[in-house]
């Protein structure tokens, strides 16, 4: 401290005057300008106060809205700047802005200027409406107008530096979201030149930080007057909340994250350098004008881009994306561009969405637009790419998983790995070098799905020529395995050399014809594809040998020489061929002439000698010769002939053919590669010896034996033949010769015995007998017309009347058979005996009709089998026997109807059925789905007929009249047909006559409905209905333990039984009387099966208010019906003098009991005014003998006739008769008579005991 003091006093002493006053007055002056500037805010501020209308006039004018400022302070220090307080904005309905405090930083150049307002204000004519909040300044919005300009020198001048903190600044545009600044920090700082503008803030959802530096210098109002630099860093970006800044469309699709940082600069208006590493993370680029529908999602990486005047370069590094649904990661990527050229290095990039993208963007070459349409998959392990002017390039690679495929069919190799180098000489691809190997699976185009491919590969090309070599080949797909070994091999001006060697194992030969080439003759692809078809190379050897020249097959050239060895192949000669099968062959091919020998089995036939030859394969001239030669047994050889026979015949000569050792086959087939040459033709020749021919028909086999002839044919059926053998037990001869206009023409004859026809053994042999002579006339071309004539006198029909023919008996039978590309029609048959009609239409249904006695066939046959019958008589029972005979016999053996019913027709003078003889009958029925429908007509019977199989089946008569007539002469109506023994098959009935006749006997209105059950049938209702009658009743027919058994249950209503008498064919017997019974019945078996032996009864029955017509002998009539009129005879007391010319009752009740043919009743009373008399006592039914008591107490008054009625079968009449013979005296009134009746009913012994009163 004295030390200073000492220096500051020497260097003021050694100081002149004049300096000494300077050096005083300096220090004054800076004294005082200390104290001016330490006072200034208190001599300054009321000065600025009174500045403060001119600042509010000209802050008004300037912002265009009132402003209002409560005080103006001054700031003085290293920067001076003024303070304004309670700034105060006013607004349409009031402040808009209210500020506590601005802040104004100023130079001190800015001091010296007289108006400071314009400048601080008039910053190109922007208006701000701010309005403060707890978290800082809130931006309300920017609006821009050009009332003052901007000027640039005086704010240049004015502001030497600016800078804004804000906790929270929120800026919302016309028609934009609000964006909210977080930590704002903004900075302007200028010089003369230079001018920098840094601005760095947070904006939630959007940017973690952003950081915007603009460095430039210059003078003028243009951009290009200046020189500068733009620098961008962002810490995680959100790309879809800043696109929605932007307010366009097209980028708010824009997702993901990004960081980094980008910077440029220019030079008077010239990009000088861009520059920039960039990481994104999950981003999603939209499809854009650019790429059109190409669309990136998942896009990560690090990215880094240069750009300057000496090039391009572009590097980007663990790239992963996703393009389509293509997930993609790529190591590294590095793109320059230098000059006239362009190189690309690479590190596992995964072509497949390098494929897509490429063939997506439309402005891509279209020649490496169509190459990419292949879609190439894998990974390029490393990859270095030069492309030059004009397309040239040259490459370098390591690839692995490599594949090459078509969009549609996918890729055809797959786990590809190796190097190539490739690269273009004068416009053409030149592979000049390639080392690789291929492993699968992969999937070939077409049927060909290969399932394991190894390869390995070498090609060399230089400017001696080329070499490449496949050392091993092995392919296993869906078609097959081949494994091969290959090499080839060509100097500078010479044509190609190769090598191959192949060994094929289960090879499906029609797998090829889609990996023809696309250059091959249209002609000759279509030849291949339609003759390699379903062949199989079981185990195979395949060499090439010679030069290649033009392959394939350009300008008719193709291999030199090659060799194919075939064992235990399979290979179809034409679609409707059966397989030849264990081919042993050698195909040879020489210059484009193939040339094929080997040996198989062929349709079952051994063939030893089978030789194709075929060519030039390249010319459309070509022809395709295949012969066959076969020696011994045939086996199945129709099935190698009639697939070429037209299509009406083979479906009626389904035959096979066997044979002996000396039976031989020659074919000849020719094929043509265009059709120019005309259609496929085939010829052969068949010689039979001993040979057997076997016909199915149904379920039997026909057969055709000791054949022994030859046989020539061609593709369109049999030319000429000459056979004889035996068929059907009896020789035959067949002669065929060809037409003039084409096809063949024949006879045959022969004989059947009929006894020897094992193919109607079964059912049907029973019916037929004797033997048949029979001739054949055939003419066969465009269609097949046959007629044959039988000779049937030997021949018996044991068929039921009138389709029965006996033997002996002179007839002739006629068929006519035509077969044509609409399909086989048959007419035929034996006079009045049997008529048959058959269209089987190529397309469409087959129908047959049927003819019994004299009906003719119509002119058209309808679908499925129609039958009709016309007869003068006709027997219902043999018929049913013969058809029952027949399904039982079908069923039995499993055979099927040829075609379904359909019809029945049926025209009859008299039919007889169940011993009676019916009239007229005319009857037709139809199909309707499964049910039947038909209608009856005739004087005895009319009305429909319906069979109903749905939801049960279900028979439904319903007769308007039906006439049962008497049985005839000798015939009884019972015991007719088989019994029927388990009834819970039937069908339901619903039976109808509106008008039943028995005999001449008028029965009334008849209804019957029945339904089978679980146990049996039952009868749910049985009504009679006539005239002062009725009868209802139901019943059962069930089985229990193999036992049947019948249960009836009736009641019977009369209001005038003596009516119905008479009705019955009884007159004259009663005379009014109300009849009530009901009882049961019930008895072993069936309905049909009903006996009085058998039968157990009981009944009840009530009789009022009757008389029987004058009591005499004739009264036996009554007793007739009981078949106990002869008992009348043998009564020796006659009542007729005392009951006078009638017999009276009030009242008539009792009850029947029957047991195994036996009547037994307790009491039978009868009430009149004659007389009271009770029956009691057994009957026997069977034996016809009586076992009564019957006691009678006469009433003698004024003459009153006895009356009484008697009901109750053989008991009652036996009264009756009684009355009528031992009355014959009067006796006296309270006499007591009791009569004892037995023995036979023709001769009964009656015993009198007489009681007195």
């Amino acid at each position: 401290m004295v030390g200073l003091r000492r220096r500051a006093y020497i260097f003021w002493h050694n100081r002149s005057r004049g300096a000494r006053y300077a050096l005083a007055t300096a220090g004054a002056l800076f004294a005082l300008l200390i104290v001016a500037l330490a006072t200034s805010p208190l001599w300054l501020t009321p000065l600025l106060q009174t500045e403060k209308p001119a600042l509010e006039a000209a802050l008004t004018r300037d912002l265009g809205a009132p402003v209002r400022v409560r005080a103006v302070a001054a700031r003085v220090d290293w920067r001076p700047g003024i303070m304004l307080r309670g700034v105060t904005v006013m607004g349409r309905a009031g402040p808009a802005v209210a500020l506590r405090a601005v802040r104004v930083d100023l130079s001190w150049l800015a001091l010296t200027r007289a108006r400071l307002w314009p400048a601080f204000i008039g910053i190109d004519g922007a208006r701000l409406n701010l309005r403060k909040t707890a978290h800082g300044v809130h931006v309300v919005g920017l609006v821009h107008h050009s009332q003052q300009p901007f000027h640039w020198r005086r704010f240049l001048a004015a502001m030497h530096a600016m800078s804004l903190h804000a906790g929270q600044v929120a800026i919302a545009m016309p028609g934009r979201p609000i964006v909210s600044l977080q930590a704002l920090d903004a900075s302007w700082t200028t010089g003369i030149k230079d001018h920098t503008l840094t601005g760095a803030a947070t904006i939630p959802g959007v940017c973690g930080r952003c950081l915007v530096t603009v460095e430039f210098s210059g003078h003028g109002v243009s951009p290009k007057h200046f020189r500068g630099a733009l620098g961008v860093h962002a810490m995680a970006l959100d790309l879809h909340a800043a696109a929605a800044l932007t307010g366009r469309r097209r980028l708010r699709p824009l997702a993901g994250t990004v960081g980094g940082q980008l910077w440029t600069t220019w030079n008077r208006g010239r990009l000088d350098f861009v520059g920039g590493d960039v990481a994104l993370a999950h981003a999603f680029v939209p499809a854009n004008r650019f790429s059109h529908a190409l669309a990136i999602a998942g896009l990560s990486g690090r990215f880094s881009l240069k750009i300057d005047p000496q090039g391009f370069r572009f590097y980007a590094a663990d790239v992963r994306s996703s393009v389509a649904g293509v997930r993609s990661h790529t190591g590294s990527v590095y793109v320059a561009h230098q000059g006239a050229f362009w190189d690309v290095d690479t590190e596992r990039l995964h072509l497949t969405q390098v494929a897509y993208v490429a063939a997506r963007l439309r402005s891509l070459n279209p020649k490496v637009a169509s190459w990419l349409a292949l879609r190439p998959r894998g990974t390029l392990t490393r990859l270095h790419l030069r492309l030059g002017p004009r397309w040239r390039y040259h490459v370098r690679a390591r690839f692995t998983g490599l594949g090459l495929g078509r969009a549609r069919s996918g890729p055809f190799f797959a786990h590809a790995a190796g190097r190539l180098i490739a690269g273009t000489h004068f416009g053409r691809v030149v592979l000049s070098g390639l080392h690789g190997l291929v492993r699968g699976p992969a999937a070939l185009p077409g049927p060909l799905t290969v399932q394991a491919l190894t390869a390995e590969l070498s090609w060399h090309k230089d400017a001696q020529g080329l070499s490449w070599e496949l050392p091993a080949l092995h392919l296993a797909s869906t078609a097959g395995t081949v494994d091969a070994a290959a090499s080839g091999a060509q100097e500078a001006g010479q044509g190609q050399v190769l090598l191959l060697g192949a060994a094929l194992h289960d090879v499906r030969i029609s797998a090829l014809k889609d990996l023809y080439p696309r250059t091959m003759r249209g002609h000759l692809r279509q030849w291949l594809t339609r003759t390699v078809r379903g062949g199989v190379i079981t185990a195979g050897q395949v060499t090439f040998k010679g030069p290649l020249k033009g392959f394939p097959f350009r300008n008719g050239g193709g291999l030199f020489q090659a060799t194919l060895h075939i064992r235990h192949g399979r290979y179809r000669f034409l679609p409707h061929w059966p397989s030849a099968r264990h081919l042993a062959v050698t195909v040879t091919d020489h210059d484009a002439q193939l040339s094929v020998q080997g040996s198989g089995v062929l349709g079952g036939v051994v063939v030893p000698a089978l030789s194709v030859r075929a060519g030039p394969l390249g010319t459309p001239m070509g022809l395709a010769t295949v012969r066959v030669h076969t020696q011994g047994g045939l086996g199945d050889l129709l099935a190698v002939v009639l697939p070429h026979v037209r299509a009406g015949l083979r479906t009626v000569l389904p035959a096979t053919i066997s044979g002996g050792g000396g039976a031989r086959l020659a074919l000849i087939l020719h094929i043509p590669f265009s059709r120019r040459q005309g259609p496929l033709t085939l010829h052969g020749r068949i010689n039979l010896a001993h040979a057997t021919l076997r016909y199915p028909l149904g379920s039997r086999v026909l057969h055709w034996r000791a054949l022994a002839g030859w046989a020539t044919f061609n593709d369109a059926g049999p030319e000429s033949a000459r056979l004889s053998g035996r068929l059907l037990g009896g020789p035959f001869t067949l002669a065929l010769t060809p037409r003039r206009h084409g096809g063949v023409q024949g006879q045959a004859t022969g004989q059947i015995d009929a006894a020897h026809v094992k193919a109607l053994a079964g059912p049907a042999r029973r019916y037929v007998g004797g033997a048949v002579s029979w001739q054949l006339h055939v003419i066969a071309g465009r269609r097949l017309r046959a007629q044959v004539t039988a000779d049937v006198r030997q021949l018996a029909l044991h068929l039921p009347y009138p389709a029965g023919k006996a033997r002996g008996v002179p007839a002739v039978a006629h068929f006519t058979l035509l077969s044509d590309h609409n399909g086989v029609f048959a007419r035929g048959g034996v006079a009045h005996h049997l008529t048959l009609a058959y269209a089987g239409a190529s397309n469409g249904p087959h129908g047959l009709w049927v003819g019994v006695g004299s009906a003719v066939a119509p002119k058209t046959v309808g679908r499925g089998l129609a039958i009709g019958v016309r007869s003068g008589y006709l027997a219902v029972a043999p018929w049913l026997t013969f058809v029952q005979t027949l399904n039982q016999a079908h069923v039995k053996v499993g055979m099927r109807p040829l075609v379904t019913p359909r019809a029945f027709t049926a025209y009859v003078g008299s039919l007889a059925w169940a011993g009676r003889s019916f009239g007229t009958v005319h009857a037709r029925f139809r199909r309707h789905g499964s049910a039947w429908a038909g209608v009856l007509e005739g004087p005895d019977i009319a009305g429909t007929l319906d069979w109903r199989p749905q939801p049960r089946p279900t028979v439904v008569l319903q007769l308007d009249h039906l006439t049962i007539p008497a049985p005839s002469h000798g015939t009884s109506a019972t015991g007719q047909g088989s019994p029927i023994r388990d009834p819970e098959h039937l069908p339901a009935i619903h039976f109808t006559a509106n008008s039943l006749t028995v005999g001449r006997h008028y029965i009334g209105r008849v209804v019957i409905d029945g339904a089978p059950y679980a146990d049996g049938f039952r009868f749910q209702q049985i009504d009679l209905v006539r005239p002062h009658a009725s009868l209802t009743g139901f019943g059962q027919w069930s089985v229990h333990g193999g036992l049947p058994e019948s249960l009836f249950t009736f009641a019977f209503h009369s209001q005038n039984f003596g009516h119905m008498l008479d009705a019955w064919g009884l007159p004259h017997q009663l005379a009014g009387g109300r009849v009530t019974a009901h009882g049961t019945l019930n008895w072993p078996g069936g309905p049909a099966a009903f006996s009085v032996k058998r039968l157990e009864a009981n009944i009840r029955f009530l009789a009022r208010n009757g008389r029987f017509v004058k009591v005499q002998q004739g009264a036996g009539k009554l007793l007739g019906i009981f078949n106990v009129d002869s008992i009348t005879h043998y009564l020796t007391l006659d009542f007729s003098s005392i009951f006078g010319r009638g017999f009276a009752f009030d009242r008539i009740d009792g009850d029947l009991i029957a047991d195994s043919g036996v009547a037994e009743t307790r009491g039978i009373h009868i009430e009149g005014a004659s007389a009271n008399v009770l029956v009691s006592g057994k009957t026997d039914l069977v034996a016809k003998t009586f076992d009564l008591r019957v006691r009678v107490q006469p009433h003698i008054q004024n003459n009153v006739t006895l009356a009484t009625g008697l009901l109750g079968g053989p008991i009652a009449g036996a009264v009756v008769l009684l009355m009528q013979k031992i009355f014959a005296h009067e006796i006296d009134q309270g006499t007591r008579l009791t009569y004892y009746i037995k023995g036979p009913w023709s001769r009964p012994n009656v015993q009198k005991k007489t009681d007195k009163g």
